[in-house]
């Protein structure tokens, strides 16, 4: 693989050292609107709780639960190009806040195989991790994948401990920055995928979806020999292999139903306390939001009743044996 490449490995998404970096760059883009403000509150006031941020990426809510209260934070990732990017980001956070470094430790490992004591932590985060992890499958003699990502979260939470996971819903939306109708950018779409002369070639067809500059969200999916636009949810199959477009960039992802999340959760034991999903609830508020905000960060009316994001917390229950 390329520093640059992004690919489906049967472990999860895999990033090159420049992929990650771009990746970290981006967060979660412009409609982020909808998704930090209602989040980032799991990861403030924490009064010296112990975090483990699963699929921590470069940081940013390792170092945000740190500089907000939590008294040691676990950072881990599968992927060293991530862990890297985090590593220089707490060293730089460092230099303005002395002591930041100390309560954090960065660990390489799998979502699926924590290498952390059972019952150690007030409070697990995973934040759209699940995307990026392929059903249950035996690799290498490990059960790796979706599933067991869940057994792991809640064998390292302590009793009454919350796991908070995000992740991207309405794959079958194609959220835009409103500059164009949905309708026009679908049709557009279909027709730059019809002139791709080898869909066999994935990066050229990275690199066409990537020119769709005003497409925030919108999901594709291999039909026989060809990359296709979905607009229907229905059309793909839980697990499936799928590319995302996102603000800035495309990534290899898997798609799992909201549903999928929830059944997991209870399979291994957690209990659902919530789930939040944010967006417009009327065009005025769109409107008033966009005449607020920079040009190239607002939203198309796809918003306006559609969250791209859902976000659940889960508990695991006081009085249980697990």
């Amino acid at each position: 693989m390329t520093k640059d490449k992004a690919e489906h490995t049967e472990a999860g998404t895999k990033y090159g050292k420049e992929g990650a970096k771009l990746y970290a760059s981006v967060r979660h883009g412009p409609d982020g609107v909808f998704l930090d403000p209602a989040f980032l509150p799991h990861i403030s006031n924490l009064h010296g709780e112990v975090v483990v941020d699963i699929g921590a990426g470069a940081g940013p809510w390792t170092i945000h639960a740190v500089e907000n209260g939590a008294g040691r934070v676990i950072a881990v990732d599968y992927q060293m190009a991530m862990l890297e990017n985090a590593t220089t980001a707490i060293g730089e956070r460092e230099l303005n806040q002395p002591g930041v470094k100390d309560r954090i430790s960065v660990i390489q490992a799998d979502a699926a195989y924590l290498p952390i004591p059972s019952e150690c932590c007030d409070k697990a985060i995973s934040i759209n991790v699940g995307c990026n992890l392929p059903n249950t499958q035996e690799v290498d003699s490990k059960t790796v994948g979706f599933g067991p990502h869940f057994t792991e979260a809640i064998k390292v939470l302590k009793p009454g401990g919350e796991f908070v996971v995000t992740a991207p819903i309405n794959f079958g939306t194609v959220f835009t920055d409103g500059s164009v109708t949905e309708a026009e950018v679908i049709i557009q779409i279909q027709e730059k995928l019809a002139a791709i002369p080898d869909h066999n070639d994935k990066q050229s067809v990275v690199d066409i979806l990537k020119s769709f500059n005003r497409v925030y969200r919108a999901t594709f999916a291999k039909r026989g020999e060809k990359w296709e636009l979905i607009t229907d949810e229905d059309q793909l199959t839980p697990g499936e292999d799928i590319l995302r477009k996102l603000p800035g960039l495309v990534v290899p992802n898997r798609y799992h139903r909201e549903d999928d999340y929830i059944e997991e959760a209870k399979s291994v034991g957690f209990e659902a306390k919530e789930t939040v999903k944010m967006c417009f609830q009327t065009e005025e508020e769109r409107t008033d939001y966009n005449a607020r905000v920079a040009e190239d960060k607002r939203l198309g009316p796809e918003y306006v009743g559609k969250s791209p994001f859902v976000i659940f917390t889960f508990v695991k229950p006081n009085k249980k044996e697990f």
